[in-house]
């Protein structure tokens, strides 16, 4: 019997490591969060992408909610108007950073804070999904961008899709590069984004990582 009662991963890279270093794990362990909403429910795929740069997290320090204000800020610098939309979970919350994101929002009105809110609210206005943590797996939102046909920008820190533009975290500039094209060459990101192979819906995923074995 396995002193884990589960684990939960969303990058095959993960597992592997897992199961390298702590071999009393055994495979019936592993768990796959379910999916947001029922794919009955989820809204249809974008034709066209919106103005809105959605980041999500947990108010942590290491979802990096600062650099992608930078970033945002960069691309309207340049001539983008877009807006930046923080969809935070309070399930875990440093009250400190929280408070310090919070007073960096205060005087753009571009930002909107959401908490507790599912990114299928923010989907359907998207320009890109931006993904600015310093720690990371593969990541559920990701998989949500690519099933609406989103492109997205993010951290070089884990197993990313084929298709998503990459950044070292931290490196504002080269994100923001990543915006402005994606703004400048809408129809041709949102084709792209559809295209990914990993375009598979997070039911896709869902069947795959239950065969992992």
């Amino acid at each position: 019997m396995s002193l884990v009662d589960a684990v939960v991963t969303m990058s095959t890279t993960q597992y592997a490591m897992i199961r390298e270093s702590w071999k009393f794990i055994d495979a019936e362990s592993i768990r796959v969060i379910p999916p947001f909403v029922p794919s009955t429910e989820r809204h249809a795929l974008s034709r066209a992408l919106g103005d809105t740069v959605l980041v999500s997290g947990l108010w942590r320090e290491l979802y990096d909610y600062g650099t992608a204000v930078t970033i945002v800020e960069g691309a309207r610098q340049i001539g983008h108007d877009l807006r930046l939309v923080i969809a935070a979970s309070t399930a875990d919350t440093d009250e400190e950073y929280r408070s310090r994101i919070f007073e960096m929002a205060a005087p753009r009105p571009w930002i909107e804070i959401h908490e507790d809110r599912s990114v299928q609210d923010f989907l359907p206005r998207c320009l890109a999904v931006l993904r600015t943590s310093t720690q990371d797996s593969f990541g559920l939102v990701l998989s949500e961008a690519l099933w609406a046909g989103i492109p997205i920008v993010a951290t070089n820190v884990a197993t990313r899709p084929d298709v998503a533009m990459l950044f070292s975290p931290g490196e504002a500039e080269t994100a923001t590069r990543h915006l402005a094209a994606i703004a400048s060459n809408r129809e041709t990101f949102a084709r792209e984004a559809v295209a990914c192979p990993l375009f598979t819906g997070t039911d896709g995923l869902v069947e795959l990582y239950n065969n992992i074995t």
